[in-house]
């Protein structure tokens, strides 16, 4: 199998034990293949680290309740991995600020904007100007936003919802 001579007789040698078992037939490796593999490994983790994202978070809550804290421990998380966030909140909402102490980037949506039309622009213009790779919905009203500013965009759309409640139309509410 093309294993070297010392480790084809080992194998069948009575009372072997062996060390690490990465060989397909069980026998150990020598320290000096052991360092090889280690260093073979290291260098496919450095050639395949994963990409960094840039996602965009859409919250449009007024206030600062267990939603919005789970997006802002989220966005505070993926940004210590190194990905980009950006958290998109209705301007003067405690979201707005929170994120603003946490020195997150946020894009506001105008508070004053009764069908959301200008806030779908501003949403749609901020995922080009920021090549924006994941648009997560943290909300219902997020959620139309969201798939509505990013319509015909090269964008993967995540929605999450925390209702207490099982939604009863089932067709409106898959993903």
């Amino acid at each position: 199998v093309g294993l070297p001579q010392y480790l084809r007789l080992a194998v069948g040698i009575p009372g072997w034990h062996s060390g690490v078992l990465d060989r397909e037939d069980g026998g150990a490796l020598r320290a000096k293949e052991v360092r090889k593999r280690k260093a073979e490994k290291d260098e496919l983790a450095a050639v395949t680290s994963p990409p960094v994202l840039r996602i965009a978070h859409v919250d449009t809550g007024m206030s600062l309740r267990g939603g919005q804290r789970q997006l802002l421990l989220l966005a505070s998380g993926l940004r210590a991995r190194g990905h980009h966030q950006i958290i998109v909140c209705c301007e003067g909402s405690a979201l707005e600020a929170r994120a603003g102490l946490e020195g997150l980037p946020v894009t506001t949506l105008p508070a004053h904007d009764p069908a959301h039309a200008l806030g779908i622009q501003l949403l749609r213009q901020q995922i080009n100007l920021s090549a924006i790779q994941i648009l997560h919905a943290h909300d219902g009203r997020g959620q139309t936003i969201s798939w509505l500013a990013s319509m015909g965009l090269a964008v993967r759309r995540i929605a999450s919802r925390r209702v207490t409640f099982t939604p009863c139309d089932r067709w409106t509410y898959r993903l």
